[in-house]
């Protein structure tokens, strides 16, 4: 039996990491891997991402609670055999060295997974993010990476400990939850945080354009938002239906139901989202940031340009208007995820590294 320390959120809120986090805990036994969990999530968590003074909040509420999680790492030290971090950086990293730093002098073996896609803008920006980052990738083991950009970049500044390794997928949780859902026609979903950072605001004002070719389609929008925000950019558009935030097997069956799923974001690692939408045989349409021209490729879905919302409006109404592409698209898509993402493919992987 294989004894790992997990350092990574918990939903809720449900998002990619919380997710993936919640897969390897479901099926971590029948692979011989124990895990002891310190849970990293926010108390409170801001959805615009533009609220900075929020953010530096919860960073420095996660420094406090930092204290709890170096006390876990010692009470467990004899019981595992590796610590694995799951970072989305910013000040997060801070975190990150702490526990790095204590599982280094305890003799614990340390990985750290890089859950975001912005590496190479934070090392070009050479900023205080870039620093406390080298600091904190110094103290690891080895490290993994999502996508070939932060890999190739990491690697040009001599980290040679990096691994390419992407997210798994159970397609059998996937469609045990969503067999019985039927498509709907013209219906396109968009599941994520409602921020700027997402390409919500993006999303909107193509959708304006989408309406006009195609009056008939409906534009589902899922996922947390602060209303003050969401109300100021989301105007009285027609076709448009909010649900709020729903758990995760809610989220999985209005993937099933729509046509069309869309994450015009401006930086991703590699979401999960993605994986769960090609499992649903929806088509997908998503920036060319992080790992998802890979995932898109070999026409698995359409890649666009970020923040190009002619391009995001002319691809939707493509797919709307053509149900033969959208079906060639989503089977390539079914396919690849599950030969390439698959839960047993990957954890192989994972355990690999824990050895």
């Amino acid at each position: 039996m294989i004894k790992i320390m997990l350092a990574s959120p918990l939903p809720p809120p449900y998002g990619g990491i919380g997710n993936w986090t919640n897969l390897l805990h479901k099926h971590c036994s029948k692979f011989g891997v124990e895990i002891f969990q310190i849970d990293t999530s926010p108390k409170k968590r801001s959805v615009d991402s533009r609220s900075f003074l929020q953010r530096v909040l919860n960073g420095f509420l996660s420094l406090l609670r930092c204290k709890k999680c170096e006390k876990q790492i010692i009470k467990n030290e004899k019981n595992i055999s590796c610590l694995h971090i799951a970072t989305s950086g910013n000040l997060a990293l801070f975190r990150d060295y702490q526990l790095l730093k204590v599982a280094k002098k305890k003799k614990i073996k340390r990985v750290l997974q890089i859950r975001y896609g912005r590496i190479p803008s934070v090392i070009k920006k050479n900023g205080w993010e870039a620093r406390i980052l080298i600091k904190t990738l110094n103290l690891c083991d080895l490290i993994c990476v999502l996508d070939t950009n932060t890999f190739n970049c990491l690697k040009s500044i001599g980290f040679n400990n990096v691994l390419l390794i992407p997210n798994p997928i159970e397609l059998e949780d996937v469609l045990s939850i969503t067999t019985n859902i039927k498509k709907m026609a013209n219906r396109v979903i968009f599941c994520g945080w409602m921020n700027k950072n997402k390409g919500i605001e993006d999303l909107l004002k193509a959708w304006g354009k989408v309406q006009i070719d195609v009056p008939d389609s409906k534009l589902i929008l899922v996922g947390p938002s602060e209303k003050k925000y969401f109300s100021s950019i989301c105007c009285q558009s027609s076709g448009i239906e909010y649900l709020g935030e729903l758990n995760h097997e809610q989220c999985l069956c209005e993937i099933k139901k729509a046509s069309i799923l869309v994450l015009p974001s401006k930086s991703e690692g590699f979401p999960n989202v993605i994986l769960e939408a090609m499992a649903c045989r929806t088509t997908i349409i998503a920036t060319d940031v992080g790992a998802l021209p890979y995932i898109l490729s070999n026409e698995c879905g359409i890649c666009i340009k970020q923040e190009d919302i002619d391009q995001l409006s002319n691809s939707l109404i493509s797919l709307l208007t053509n149900k033969k592409l959208r079906d060639s698209l989503s089977k390539n898509a079914y396919n690849k995820c599950a030969n390439d993402f698959s839960l047993e493919a990957v954890f192989k992987r994972y355990i690999e590294i824990w050895r």
